[in-house]
């Protein structure tokens, strides 16, 4: 990796006003001197110049360029950026330009910020960070990234695993001067500050996956019989004609999902297909996505029409589980709508009143309450933390820290301090992993194949 520099375009492709690209390695001094023909570059001043091909000394293009001189820079490098006029064909001659430069390649996806990585000038939270930043599509995301690569989930882990090193560099003391004279109570101390730090975690761990939720977006399905007006219910919501409406039955096949930004946070609506007996082999492996989908959301939506019948009640009543939204469709052609509403929670006595919904997909009636009620959820559940509060935002977070905080409390429970330096030693290697201050190299690629090149 050191013996080699990258580069690559660093802003999308395409007409723009500038496009920027960037170099990283030992020989980027080089090459920028060979094509803006000047020896000294004064770090982190951006130079306005002609630039141009050493082969052929035809004007390349003119523009600003930036010497950043390791390890001050992003990658902890030598780096330069030349920020170009943004035509696709300025910037194709300049990368060709580059790519037939001694020991230059064009750099892989996510590259810089892995050399930032290697080099120290970014932990591996930092790292997933500035992917969630590219990836962010709301502002709760946006804020949660900042916070991240802010250091403050990078910072708590570095204090826990701070903690776990000092207890096993005492229990190691413990087991290499056993002969001599230790403080008093050391082991006792040990066992104390095990048992906090284990307790910390376990508060950590019990966020209702926020973090995650909130980075991968809350998912909300939304299901019922078929013809109830789930898609007319998921267009409304929308604002858009996202799927297809007709009266005829098993319209919606298959499961189709809608991208929303509802108050600063990710929301999908999942519109599913209708369950109904059917002999259709397409609409029965719809229905059975329907089943699958409803069984792995945030939350569900169980639509109901207005002549809802007595004889499907208890088929609802099964449908339903605890936060559903019960949500009764079509009231536009009802005439005595409070007498109904009566005879909907008659119907349903042991569902939360305030998880009943009455609405008009059709007309629009309703969905602002429907919309606000999932607004209020969202706040409740992933809603974003004050400062100071900080939640994992991964999978690989949650299960280094679950695996750290059993090692911590089998430790409690050994009587050998043996086995309990061993304990605290694996408890160690595994927060480690979440900073990337272990060897990771089975998860690098998988995070960083995330990034767009140039990044």
């Amino acid at each position: 990796m050191k013996n080699k520099t990258i580069f690559s375009l660093s802003t999308a492709p395409g007409l723009a006003g500038i496009s920027v690209i960037r170099s990283s390695g030992p020989s980027s001094l080089k090459i920028l001197q060979k094509t803006t023909g000047k020896k000294k570059f004064k770090p982190r001043y951006s130079y306005y110049g002609p630039m141009f091909s050493e082969s052929s000394e035809s004007l390349l293009d003119k523009g600003i360029y930036i010497w950043f001189p390791g390890p001050k820079s992003y990658t902890g490098e030598d780096m330069f950026e030349f920020h170009l006029h943004g035509g696709r064909a300025v910037s194709e001659s300049m990368l060709n330009y580059l790519s037939k430069q001694k020991d230059f390649r064009l750099a892989e996806p996510g590259e810089f910020t892995r050399r930032a990585f290697v080099n120290n000038k970014l932990s591996l939270i930092e790292v997933e960070a500035i992917s969630d930043l590219i990836h962010a599509e709301t502002e709760a995301q946006r804020i949660q990234a900042s916070r991240q690569l802010g250091g403050e989930l990078s910072k708590k882990y570095a204090v826990w695993s701070s903690k776990i090193k000092n207890m096993l560099a005492n229990t190691e003391a413990a087991i290499d001067f056993s002969d001599e004279e230790l403080p008093k109570n050391l082991l006792k101390n040990i066992g104390k500050e095990v048992k906090s730090l284990s307790k910390d975690l376990d508060v950590h761990l019990q966020d209702g996956r926020r973090g995650e939720r909130l980075r991968e977006g809350y998912l909300i399905a939304v299901i019922g019989f078929s013809n109830v007006g789930k898609s007319s219910l998921v267009n409304r919501i929308c604002q858009r004609d996202a799927t297809i409406v007709s009266k005829i039955p098993g319209t919606t096949r298959d499961s189709i999902e809608i991208h929303l930004d509802l108050s600063g946070y990710a929301v999908t609506l999942i519109d599913t297909a209708g369950i109904r007996k059917t002999t259709d082999i397409i609409e029965i492996e719809g229905i059975k996505r329907t089943n699958e989908a409803a069984g792995k959301v945030d939350q569900r939506f169980v639509v109901v029409p207005s002549n809802l019948s007595k004889s499907r009640v208890a088929k609802v009543c099964r449908m339903l589980k605890d936060g559903d939204f019960l949500i009764v469709n079509k009231m536009d052609l009802l005439r005595q709508v409070s007498d109904f509403k009566r005879k909907i929670y008659n119907f349903f006595p042991n569902f939360p009143k305030k998880n009943i919904f009455f609405c008009s997909a059709l007309r629009g009636h309703g969905i602002i309450e429907i919309i606000k009620s999932i607004q209020k959820r969202l706040s409740a559940e992933i809603g974003y933390f004050p400062k100071g509060d900080v939640y994992m935002t991964r999978a690989r977070h949650r299960e280094s820290l679950e695996k750290t905080s059993n090692f911590l409390k089998k430790s409690i429970y050994n009587n050998d301090l043996e086995l309990i330096a061993e304990d605290l030693r694996s408890a160690m290697k595994e927060i480690g992993k979440i900073t990337g201050k272990v060897a990771v190299e089975d998860i690098l690629d998988v995070i960083f194949r995330e990034f767009c090149i140039g990044k």
